[in-house]
Protein backbone atom coordinates (compact mmCIF):
# COMPACT_ATOMS: atom_id res chain seq x y z
CA UNK A 1 0.00 0.00 0.00
CA UNK A 2 3.02 2.81 0.70
CA UNK A 3 4.30 2.12 -2.24
CA UNK A 4 0.76 2.44 -4.13
CA UNK A 5 0.47 5.85 -2.09
CA UNK A 6 3.90 6.91 -3.14
CA UNK A 7 3.39 6.62 -6.66
CA UNK A 8 0.27 8.46 -6.63
CA UNK A 9 1.44 11.23 -4.94
CA UNK A 10 4.47 10.85 -7.24
CA UNK A 11 1.97 10.92 -10.33
CA UNK A 12 0.18 13.75 -9.47
CA UNK A 13 2.80 16.07 -7.96
CA UNK A 14 5.38 15.67 -10.65
CA UNK A 15 2.93 15.39 -13.69
CA UNK A 16 1.52 19.30 -12.32
CA UNK A 17 4.87 21.22 -12.83
CA UNK A 18 6.00 19.87 -16.32
CA UNK A 19 9.34 20.93 -15.54
CA UNK A 20 12.93 19.03 -17.03
CA UNK A 21 13.86 18.59 -13.18
CA UNK A 22 10.81 16.94 -12.05
CA UNK A 23 9.83 15.20 -15.92
CA UNK A 24 13.41 13.55 -15.09
CA UNK A 25 12.95 12.53 -11.48
CA UNK A 26 9.69 10.93 -12.56
CA UNK A 27 12.15 9.00 -15.40
CA UNK A 28 14.21 8.04 -12.38
CA UNK A 29 11.61 6.73 -10.28
CA UNK A 30 10.02 4.51 -12.70
CA UNK A 31 13.35 3.26 -13.92
CA UNK A 32 13.88 2.70 -10.35
CA UNK A 33 16.93 4.98 -10.62
CA UNK A 34 17.36 6.44 -7.36
CA UNK A 35 20.48 7.38 -7.58
CA UNK A 36 19.59 9.85 -10.73
CA UNK A 37 16.39 11.70 -8.95
CA UNK A 38 19.41 12.40 -5.98
CA UNK A 39 21.45 13.60 -8.89
CA UNK A 40 18.54 15.43 -10.64
CA UNK A 41 17.34 16.91 -6.64
CA UNK A 42 21.21 17.95 -6.21
CA UNK A 43 21.25 19.75 -9.97
CA UNK A 44 17.84 21.58 -8.64
CA UNK A 45 19.28 22.85 -5.33
CA UNK A 46 22.26 24.06 -6.76
CA UNK A 47 20.47 26.16 -9.38
CA UNK A 48 18.47 27.35 -6.65
CA UNK A 49 21.14 28.05 -5.11
CA UNK A 50 22.72 29.92 -7.92
CA UNK A 51 19.81 31.98 -8.88
CA UNK A 52 18.07 32.45 -5.57
CA UNK A 53 14.73 32.12 -8.20
CA UNK A 54 11.76 31.67 -5.49
CA UNK A 55 9.97 29.47 -8.08
CA UNK A 56 12.67 26.45 -7.94
CA UNK A 57 12.19 26.20 -4.00
CA UNK A 58 8.74 24.28 -4.17
CA UNK A 59 9.94 21.59 -6.65
CA UNK A 60 12.92 21.43 -4.92
CA UNK A 61 11.04 20.95 -2.01
CA UNK A 62 8.86 18.66 -3.22
CA UNK A 63 11.20 16.63 -4.43
CA UNK A 64 13.39 16.27 -1.56
CA UNK A 65 10.31 15.30 0.21
CA UNK A 66 9.61 12.21 -2.35
CA UNK A 67 13.44 11.54 -1.52
CA UNK A 68 13.44 11.46 1.89
CA UNK A 69 10.24 8.88 1.49
CA UNK A 70 12.03 6.55 -0.19
CA UNK A 71 14.94 6.65 1.90
CA UNK A 72 12.75 5.98 4.91
CA UNK A 73 11.17 3.27 3.70
CA UNK A 74 14.74 1.86 2.63
CA UNK A 75 16.33 2.38 5.93
CA UNK A 76 18.23 4.78 5.11
CA UNK A 77 17.37 7.07 8.04
CA UNK A 78 20.49 8.80 8.21
CA UNK A 79 20.61 9.83 4.68
CA UNK A 80 16.70 10.94 5.46
CA UNK A 81 17.59 12.94 8.02
CA UNK A 82 20.20 15.11 6.65
CA UNK A 83 18.07 15.60 3.79
CA UNK A 84 14.90 16.54 6.40
CA UNK A 85 16.86 19.10 7.84
CA UNK A 86 17.37 20.60 4.55
CA UNK A 87 14.12 19.96 3.05
CA UNK A 88 12.60 21.91 6.22
CA UNK A 89 14.78 25.18 5.75
CA UNK A 90 13.15 25.24 1.93
CA UNK A 91 9.87 24.97 3.52
CA UNK A 92 9.87 27.39 5.78
CA UNK A 93 11.80 30.11 3.34
CA UNK A 94 8.19 29.24 1.49
CA UNK A 95 6.18 30.56 4.24
CA UNK A 96 8.64 33.62 4.72
CA UNK A 97 7.94 34.42 1.52
CA UNK A 98 4.53 33.69 1.50
CA UNK A 99 2.69 32.88 4.93
CA UNK A 100 -0.73 32.00 3.32
CA UNK A 101 0.62 29.46 0.86
CA UNK A 102 -1.46 26.32 1.34
CA UNK A 103 1.05 23.54 -0.48
CA UNK A 104 3.78 24.73 1.89
CA UNK A 105 1.69 24.09 4.78
CA UNK A 106 1.08 20.78 3.87
CA UNK A 107 4.71 20.04 3.37
CA UNK A 108 5.23 21.33 7.03
CA UNK A 109 2.76 18.45 8.26
CA UNK A 110 4.45 16.00 6.13
CA UNK A 111 7.78 16.89 7.06
CA UNK A 112 6.60 16.41 10.66
CA UNK A 113 5.19 13.12 9.81
CA UNK A 114 8.62 12.03 8.32
CA UNK A 115 9.65 13.11 12.13
CA UNK A 116 7.40 10.56 14.18
CA UNK A 117 8.97 7.96 11.60
CA UNK A 118 12.51 9.44 12.80
CA UNK A 119 12.18 10.18 16.23
CA UNK A 120 9.42 8.24 17.96
CA UNK A 121 9.82 9.10 21.09
CA UNK A 122 9.01 12.39 20.20
CA UNK A 123 5.69 10.87 18.18
CA UNK A 124 2.86 13.37 20.18
CA UNK A 125 4.67 16.34 19.73
CA UNK A 126 5.62 15.66 16.21
CA UNK A 127 2.33 14.27 15.37
CA UNK A 128 0.25 16.78 16.85
CA UNK A 129 2.09 19.42 14.82
CA UNK A 130 1.76 17.59 11.75
CA UNK A 131 -1.73 17.59 11.95
CA UNK A 132 -2.01 21.04 12.95
CA UNK A 133 0.08 22.12 9.80
CA UNK A 134 -2.20 20.08 7.54
CA UNK A 135 -5.24 21.90 9.27
CA UNK A 136 -3.84 25.15 8.59
CA UNK A 137 -3.16 23.89 4.77
CA UNK A 138 -6.97 23.11 4.44
CA UNK A 139 -7.80 26.05 5.75
CA UNK A 140 -5.86 28.10 3.60
CA UNK A 141 -6.71 26.00 0.34
CA UNK A 142 -9.37 23.41 0.49
CA UNK A 143 -9.27 23.12 -2.77
CA UNK A 144 -6.07 22.00 -3.30
CA UNK A 145 -5.37 18.43 -3.63
CA UNK A 146 -1.43 17.98 -2.32
CA UNK A 147 -3.14 19.37 1.33
CA UNK A 148 -5.71 16.40 1.24
CA UNK A 149 -3.83 14.30 0.06
CA UNK A 150 -1.53 14.95 3.18
CA UNK A 151 -4.36 14.46 5.25
CA UNK A 152 -5.11 10.83 3.61
CA UNK A 153 -1.55 9.74 4.30
CA UNK A 154 -1.72 11.44 8.38
CA UNK A 155 -4.68 9.31 8.66
CA UNK A 156 -3.04 6.39 7.15
CA UNK A 157 0.22 6.30 9.00
CA UNK A 158 -1.14 7.49 12.23
CA UNK A 159 -1.92 4.37 14.59
CA UNK A 160 -4.59 3.38 15.04
CA UNK A 161 -4.19 4.06 18.90
CA UNK A 162 -3.57 7.63 18.41
CA UNK A 163 -7.08 8.14 16.19
CA UNK A 164 -5.66 7.04 12.93
CA UNK A 165 -7.76 4.67 10.40
CA UNK A 166 -6.72 3.42 7.38
CA UNK A 167 -10.62 3.22 6.48
CA UNK A 168 -10.97 6.96 7.03
CA UNK A 169 -7.95 7.28 4.86
CA UNK A 170 -9.85 5.78 1.84
CA UNK A 171 -12.36 8.80 1.36
CA UNK A 172 -9.29 11.40 1.61
CA UNK A 173 -7.45 10.05 -0.46
CA UNK A 174 -10.09 9.90 -3.46
CA UNK A 175 -10.99 13.40 -2.37
CA UNK A 176 -7.82 14.58 -3.06
CA UNK A 177 -7.79 12.19 -6.66
CA UNK A 178 -11.25 14.33 -7.88
CA UNK A 179 -9.40 17.73 -6.88
CA UNK A 180 -6.32 16.67 -8.79
CA UNK A 181 -8.44 15.75 -11.50
CA UNK A 182 -10.57 18.58 -11.17
CA UNK A 183 -7.53 21.21 -11.14
CA UNK A 184 -7.18 23.18 -14.39
CA UNK A 185 -3.83 21.76 -16.52
CA UNK A 186 -3.71 19.17 -14.05
CA UNK A 187 -5.74 16.40 -15.60
CA UNK A 188 -4.30 17.25 -19.36
CA UNK A 189 -0.91 16.83 -18.13
CA UNK A 190 -1.23 13.82 -15.83
CA UNK A 191 -2.29 12.23 -18.98
CA UNK A 192 0.40 12.87 -20.94
CA UNK A 193 2.79 11.29 -18.78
Amino acid sequence: MKRMLFILLLMFSLAVSGQEYTSRIYQAYVTSRMDRWKAVMDEMERAYNSTGDRAMLYPLAEAEYGYIAYCISEDRKREARQLLEKAEKHVEMLLKADRYNPKAYGLRGAFYGFRVGLEPLKAPIYGRKSVEANEKAIELGPQEPQVWLEKANIEFYKPAIFGGSKKRAVPLYEKAVRLFEASPGRKKTAGSI
